[in-house]
């Protein structure tokens, strides 16, 4: 699971429970509420590296996902509209991810 703050607005995307989940869910204070916000491109993904900037948003890095390690890339600024980018050179699940500078 990760966790994007849009303004004040918490959204998790993906993760894994007794089920994969491909999608975000972003809560309603208002409602008291999860709702839908958006899927995660390349589906259902776990234990991923992941970290949450100001101008990046959440960048997504590797994980599982049914067929073993994926090297997939991914950032999202509002856990609707997701971008790929390169893949890692090589795939890795359970690691950790930092943003060292906002060189876009």
């Amino acid at each position: 699971m990760s966790i994007l703050y849009v303004g004040a607005i918490p959204v998790v995307c993906g993760g894994r429970s007794f089920a994969l989940y491909d999608d975000c869910l972003e809560y309603s204070f208002a409602l008291n509420s999860w709702r839908s916000s958006g899927l995660v491109l390349g589906g259902e993904v776990y234990l991923s590296g992941h970290a949450q900037d100001d101008l990046w948003g959440l960048v997504i890095s590797g994980g599982y996902n049914q067929s073993g390690v994926v090297g997939s890339v991914l950032h999202t600024e509002d856990g609707t509209f997701f971008d790929q980018h390169t893949t890692m050179v090589v795939p890795a699940a359970e690691h950790c991810l930092a943003i060292i500078d906002n060189d876009r």
